[in-house]
């Protein structure tokens, strides 16, 4: 494992992360993990890489992440950091040794929506595997939170996602990013099967390839408010 992380739920609010190992039990772990290795390939949401499956797009379609999203655990620990919130978006990623990518340091700005309506604060626009994306107002991203649910160990050599903490509360420009990354520590998300990882979506993030490739299967949820703004809705929700 190469030890774990140890940041608390309380320090949310000041760090814009947390890791909460052992979130979900055995059991679940092995649900979840069964459902997700049973998934055949979707030609619109599925990313696939030598024959085998590394991302997958639209999981809130689907009974197994629907029942995660309900379940009383995660209801309350979502009501706990925005109470009402409801799932906007749900991704599956695993990078094992055929799909072993990078992500550079970026902020997560973008919403997914029906459809285009001009509204005040909302924009630039963009269209992603047929849906329609914006940047909301940031007063709006604030509000969010993503919970990431690891259905395997992630160590430090297994490429976990790194924050900068305290970078969650502005829309930051490339100089801004620069200085952050300068002057702050990043923090390593490590965590057992079962953990949890939650962060604000404008929390500066990264990962890098494993350096021990083996499967680092994560549910990626995001949470947003049940209603937006100017007659906008969202593309997909559940909850």
């Amino acid at each position: 494992m190469n030890g774990r992380s140890e940041y608390s739920i309380e320090e949310l609010p000041s760090n814009g992360f947390a890791v909460l190992d052992d979130f979900c039990g055995p059991d679940l772990v092995a649900e979840l993990t069964e459902a997700v290795e049973s998934l055949a390939v979707d030609e619109e949401s599925s990313r696939v890489r030598r024959g085998a499956m590394f991302a997958r797009r639209n999981l809130l379609e689907l009974d197994f992440v629907r029942r995660l999203i309900a379940s009383g655990r995660v209801r309350e620990l979502v009501d706990s950091i925005e109470p009402g919130s409801i799932a906007v978006r749900a991704i599956l990623f695993d990078k094992n040794g055929s799909a072993n990518w990078t992500v550079p340091w970026h902020q997560d700005r973008s919403i997914a929506v029906c459809e285009r309506l001009e509204v005040a604060g909302f924009g630039p626009w963009s269209t992603k595997a047929g849906v329609v994306h914006v940047q909301p107002p940031v007063e709006l991203l604030r509000r969010m939170v993503t919970l990431r649910f690891h259905l395997d160990p992630c160590g430090l050599e297994n490429g976990p996602l790194r924050v900068v903490s305290g970078t969650h509360t502005s829309i930051l420009g490339q100089e801004e990013m620069e200085c952050a990354l300068a002057e702050r520590a990043e923090s390593p998300c490590v965590t057992g099967a079962g953990g949890v990882v939650i962060m604000r979506p404008l929390i500066l993030h990264a990962s890098s390839p494993a350096k021990k490739p083996s499967h680092r299967r994560v549910i990626h949820i995001e949470f947003g408010p049940r209603v937006l703004p100017g007659g906008l809705s969202w593309a997909k929700t559940a909850g």
